[in-house]
């Protein structure tokens, strides 16, 4: 249900993204933050995402748009099954996902999901991390995300022997 109203959702970059207040509210964060507005007669609410950056708050906005306006995403099956994200989810996820993880965006992307505490977004771009990786050596996956290892030789060794058991 669209009632018209709309929240603008405002970057730490001071980008505006503007969706309707039913998409807005797919985020916990922004949704406790309408039920302390004390105005309940405004049209539009504005709220600051002070963690999240605009490159980054476009795809959250357009997510929870798409979510709740057009076609809610099929809930992930777990234990994944297929390493194949189109298995899981519709076409409009996949090609949303994706795009992200082509843009650098999909850790910022989880961070943004989990910050504002958005559970679709979150599981599925945690997902296209788990099969990003799965089967991936440590330093496949530290160059396959453009990571770099910040453990000394000696803090390696330690977690080493302290996980033998997973072996």
């Amino acid at each position: 249900m669209n009632d018209g109203r709309e929240v603008v959702l405002v970057s730490c970059d001071d980008q505006d993204f503007k969706l309707p207040l039913q998409a807005g509210n797919l985020s916990e964060l922004v949704k406790n933050a309408i039920e302390t507005d004390d105005d309940d007669e405004d049209e539009e609410f504005r709220i600051i995402i002070p963690k999240v950056k605009g490159s980054v708050l476009k795809y959250v906005a357009d997510f929870c748009t798409h979510y709740t306006t057009q076609d809610k995403m099929h809930p992930i099956q777990t234990p994944i099954k297929s390493v194949k994200i189109e298995d899981q989810v519709q076409g409009w996820y996949v090609e949303f996902i994706s795009r992200a993880y082509k843009n650098d965006l999909l850790f910022e992307l989880v961070r943004a999901a989990n910050f504002m505490n958005i559970a679709p977004l979150l599981q599925l771009a945690c997902f296209k991390v788990a099969i990003t990786i799965k089967g991936l050596k440590r330093e496949e996956i530290l160059h396959t995300f453009q990571l770099s290892s910040v453990l000394t030789e000696e803090e390696e060794q330690h977690i080493k022997e302290e996980n033998q058991w997973t072996r």
